[in-house]
């Protein structure tokens, strides 16, 4: 089974690679510490799995797992997390992830989801299988209003809830600051959020960025 692993921390990297290359069927087939890398990794390993930290500089786990779903269907996501919050596992299963493992959980539990993953198989830490279902079953159930933006107001929700002001969003972006603040309209609109603080609350409740 071939594995690529992304986590923007070296030290983590290391020691997913030395856990996992234990396994007599698993190929460790490279890995990456950026949303960039990520993309890149994917497309010239083509892994049976990707291995991928929620949190990842550039963008997040959600939205690199949301772009993947697209650009590399075939590629099954389990995304590795310290956050055991509703939110975050409902965000990653509607960005195409199949798995969902927390960080502290046993090595056996990783390995036991990636070998569920590369079948088609579903596992979230803590979930029993018929709850998943029925977890999913009300996920597709409801309207949610981040499926209405726009890619690029997606990236100013996220760059704000980090906390970015409208010219480092247009900085980081590379268009103009009255562009952002268009974007920007949009999206609270959308969303039904009135003020700055909405927005980054709303974005650390959907496991967008990191809390605290």
């Amino acid at each position: 089974m071939r594995i690529a692993l992304a986590d923007d921390h070296r030290v983590v990297l290391d020691g997913l690679r030395a856990v996992l290359a234990a396994q007599a069927d698993f190929e460790i087939v490279g890995d990456a510490v950026d949303a960039p890398g990520v993309l890149t990794l994917v497309a010239e390993t083509k892994p049976d799995v990707l291995v991928l930290d929620l949190m990842m500089p550039g963008a997040n786990g959600i939205e690199i797992a949301r772009e993947l779903s697209k650009s590399a269907p075939a590629v099954r996501i389990v995304i590795l997390s310290m956050h055991a919050n509703e939110g975050y596992v409902a965000e990653a299963l509607r960005a195409g992830a199949i798995g969902y493992v927390l960080k502290n959980s046993p090595t056996d539990e990783l390995v036991q989801a990636i070998r569920l993953a590369e079948r088609g198989q579903r596992y979230v830490s803590g979930m029993r299988d018929e709850e998943i279902e029925r977890y999913l079953s009300q996920l597709k159930s409801a309207v949610d209003p981040v499926d209405t933006l726009t890619a690029r107001e997606r990236e100013v929700l996220q760059l704000v809830g980090e906390g970015k002001k409208n010219r480092e969003v247009a900085k980081l972006l590379g268009i103009g600051s009255r562009t952002v603040e268009s974007h920007r309209e949009n999206m609270m609109r959308k969303l039904g959020l009135r003020s700055t603080a909405d927005v980054v609350l709303f974005a650390v409740r959907r496991g967008m960025v990191k809390s605290g």
